[in-house]
């Protein structure tokens, strides 16, 4: 057993290395508004992330596999809630939703994600639509909350 195991040792199962250079890297979101960044910080609401995708007919199958498993990604990263949805007025045309319980937990999802979920991601990124923004952000607001930033 010690010989085979010593003679094995150089075959890995880590196949992230050799994977690196055809794997696309993530889209970053763009950073948070100026007049929002104090607020973040107060752990204010829940935090809904959106990304838009492209799809062809012929790349749907592929597509959908792998958004199954972005489902729980994301579920491993913090979402409470997912979502993807197909645009009716154009077929070709999805949306994911996601959303964590607060900015902070926004901030953890990245630290969650293990080597294998960065690169899934980032495979199903290259679906990303061209014409949309990266991936967006938007914090809970609740109306009757009003401050001087949204009083005119």
């Amino acid at each position: 057993a010690a010989v085979a195991a010593f003679g094995v040792r150089r075959f890995g199962l880590d196949y992230s290395a050799a994977n690196a250079a055809t794997v696309p890297t993530l889209p970053l979101p763009e950073a948070a508004a100026p007049e929002l960044a104090t607020t973040l910080a107060l752990d204010r609401g829940r935090v809904m992330e959106t990304m838009r995708y492209t799809v062809t007919a012929k790349d749907l199958g592929v597509f959908l596999s792998a958004m199954d498993e972005v489902q729980h990604v994301r579920g491993r990263a913090g979402a409470i809630v997912w979502r993807l949805y197909e645009d009716v007025a154009h077929p070709d045309g999805y949306l994911e939703i996601w959303a964590v319980l607060n900015w902070t937990d926004h901030l953890r999802e990245a630290m969650r994600l293990s080597d294998h979920d960065r690169a899934l991601l980032a495979r199903v990124s290259v679906f990303a639509s061209p014409d949309a923004p990266l991936p967006c952000r938007y914090i809970a607001v609740d109306p009757s909350q009003r401050t001087a930033r949204n009083v005119a």
